[in-house]
C-alpha cells in the first residue's frame, strides 16, 4: 500500500499511531508507521504485541 502498518484491534493503541477510524462494531482500525511491538490496553491492563512485519 503506502509503506504503512494497519491494525484493525477491539483493544485501545498505547502506541503512537498517524490515524484512526472506528467501525459500528467497536473495533478500530489504526495507520501507523512499521514496527515490530505495538502497546494496546485492554481494561487499564497494557499488552505488548510483538508483529512479523517481515
Amino acid at each position: 500500500m503506502d509503506g504503512m502498518l494497519y491494525l484493525r484491534t477491539p483493544l485501545g493503541m498505547e502506541t503512537a499511531f498517524d490515524q484512526t477510524i472506528g467501525a459500528a462494531d467497536g473495533t478500530r482500525v489504526y495507520k501507523l508507521a512499521p514496527t515490530p511491538f505495538v502497546m494496546l490496553s485492554e481494561l487499564g491492563h497494557l499488552l505488548q504485541l510483538q508483529l512479523d512485519i517481515d
